[in-house]
């Protein structure tokens, strides 16, 4: 048995005078968020075609839409088919052949509308984790998996495969995020080209052995606070630290951060073994197999025969 929620209600519209006015209608609202290792990046669409401020968040119009939400007693069912309207920079260019880089997640929220245009009720409705999308001209339809599905899946999954089986900083990994978080001031701004200074480390110990090399920080995040909120941005690129004491990072996007402002920096990992024995020195926690051969060697290639054949 299992539940279905139908599509988006159309929003409300008042009557022609002297008539009953139509019951209040709704809007529906998308959150996706990229999980590059812990820094997200997210995106904030609607249907209700003014666009939106709900929940203390902007919204986007956008024509979004969603097929039934299907989630069963027996938590054998817990899926959502989502559609968008393609725009360049959006979160679907991140399953590009050779962009991978990041964990997609999508947030449904409703919230009711009244006469006057004003949201209210505004709730949650369901979350999912969203796999590869599939473009049809200016549209983008993604199938998303709920928390249910998880019993659906095969275990364990632990994948064999040369790079490491974990996430930085999750459990298995073992090391501690507050033992990797690096203090720093902004010294320079250039659209989302950061320079930062004054760098320690938070937890009070010393800088690690090859600290900020080339790409130190590259996967990793840049956070601090506004509003009285923690916000993150991905770090795409850092520099070596000059003589100085500066590194230079490449962030997502711009931000509105200026010279002056305190901010943190949280270095990456790339799940190699090179990356987690030397930077990290946390080889022995490595759940990889750096030297699995590239072709089983089970496998025999086929051989083509050359010879002339007998007439």
């Amino acid at each position: 048995m299992a539940a279905a929620w139908g599509r988006r209600a159309p929003p409300w519209r008042n009557s022609k005078p002297g008539s009953t006015p139509r019951a209040a209608g709704a809007a529906w609202f998308f959150q996706l968020d990229l999980d590059y290792n812990g820094a997200l990046q997210s995106w904030y669409l609607t249907n209700w075609e003014a666009g939106a401020t709900a929940n203390l968040i902007d919204w986007t119009y956008n024509a979004c839409d969603f097929d039934k939400l299907l989630q069963s007693v027996d938590l054998e069912d817990d899926s959502c088919t989502v559609s968008f309207r393609y725009f360049a920079g959006g979160p679907w260019d991140n399953w590009l052949p050779g962009n991978l880089a990041a964990r997609g997640f999508i947030t449904i929220f409703r919230a009711d509308v009244d006469g006057a245009g004003a949201f209210s009720n505004f709730r949650q409705v369901w979350k999912g984790e969203l796999k590869t999308p599939q473009l049809d001209g200016p549209s983008v339809r993604q199938k998303a998996l709920g928390a249910n599905a998880l019993f659906a899946r095969s275990a364990p999954r632990q994948v064999m495969g040369k790079t490491c089986g974990t996430m930085l900083f999750k459990p298995r990994c073992g090391l501690a995020l507050a033992d990797w978080i690096f203090n720093a001031v902004i010294t320079a701004v250039a659209g989302n080209v950061v320079t930062i200074g004054t760098i320690t480390r938070a937890n009070g110990g010393g800088l690690p052995a090859g600290f900020a090399a080339a790409d130190w920080f590259a996967l990793g995040w840049m956070g601090w606070t506004a509003g009285g909120l923690p916000l993150r941005e991905g770090v795409l690129t850092s520099t070596a630290i000059d003589g100085g004491g500066h590194v230079v990072l490449t962030l997502d996007r711009p931000s509105a951060l200026i010279a002056g402002n305190a901010v943190t920096a949280v270095p990456g990992c790339d799940r190699t073994f090179a990356t987690c024995a030397a930077k990290l020195a946390n080889g022995d926690n490595f759940r990889g197999f750096q030297f699995m051969p590239a072709v089983s060697p089970s496998f025999v290639i086929p051989q083509r025969n050359t010879t002339a054949a007998k007439k």
